[in-house]
């Protein structure tokens, strides 16, 4: 994970050195990290490592089956031959492969297609079980992930988007 601050002026420590801008966060463990602001304010922030589960979708019904895992950005890019209205009405197979310690919190799945919102009107969530979607825009899953390896409750956002060969 890369990390980057919004504000021009402002820096990050990890330890007693300054991180650059785009370092590269790479630890196992949870890491105190102080952000300075430009007026010599300091606040420090927890930082913590996890595995994040592997969500992988599936559409069956295709010839041929397409399936597609998310990648390190948590984005699922699926190859479909042909055009993506073969897609609009594909139940999809979701299926989520957790690290040991961590699960789906109940009921906290939810899913959004981008499609159907505007920035005055967001996309409305889809229940996802047995209902199609449309996927000619990227679809949004969402899900709480409770990990007892390090006691916290978090969401996981992935992001569907289907390119025609």
């Amino acid at each position: 994970m890369k990390w980057a601050l919004t504000g021009e002026f402002a820096t990050l420590k990890k330890g007693t050195g300054n991180l650059k801008q785009d370092t590269l966060l790479n630890f196992t463990a949870a890491q105190t990290l102080t952000v300075k602001a430009q007026d010599s304010s300091t606040l420090d922030y927890k930082v913590y490592a996890v595995n994040a589960p592997l969500l992988t979708l599936s559409f069956a019904l295709l010839n041929p089956v397409v399936s597609a895992s998310n990648d390190n950005n948590f984005n699922i890019k699926l190859n479909v031959l042909g055009t993506t209205e073969d897609l609009d009405a594909m139940p999809t197979t979701l299926d989520w492969t957790l690290p040991a310690g961590a699960t789906i919190v109940p009921g906290s799945i939810m899913v959004t297609e981008t499609v159907n919102g505007t920035d005055e009107e967001p996309a409305e969530p889809v229940l996802y079980i047995g209902q199609p979607l449309d996927y000619g825009k990227a679809v949004i899953f969402e899900a709480m992930v409770n990990d007892t390896n390090i006691g916290l409750t978090y969401k996981v956002v992935y992001t569907a988007t289907v390119a025609k060969l």
